[in-house]
């Protein structure tokens, strides 16, 4: 069975795996993928969800600190955010794959 996942969550990975002292923060859409395509190499039963609209759902959500322009996620105020975003994380076991590598 084919497990789907979807941007907010490696964005969230992104977002809370940052220096705790950063307030703003710049994440490219291509960081994204390639953390996806990470995620799909390493475990064939996961598909990720990472296009424009599933990272600008996720964007709409923190309309008051992220800004998603040109291919880029904007934040700021993270120190705010960090809280709000830590419920939007992957499972353990993806987390897991995330942090087994330096990706």
């Amino acid at each position: 069975m084919i497990t789907v996942i979807e941007s907010s969550e490696i964005i969230s990975y992104i977002i809370l795996q940052a220096e705790m002292s950063l307030m703003t923060m710049e994440v490219p859409y291509r960081k994204i993928k390639t953390y996806a395509k990470y995620i799909e190499s390493k475990r064939e039963d996961i598909r990720v969800e990472c296009d424009y609209i599933s990272i600008d759902a996720f964007r709409c959500r923190f309309k008051q600190n992220m800004k998603f322009e040109n291919g880029t996620i904007y934040i700021r105020d993270m120190q705010t955010l960090r809280p709000e975003v830590r419920r939007y994380l992957p499972s353990a076991d993806i987390t897991a794959i995330l942090n087994s590598e330096d990706i």
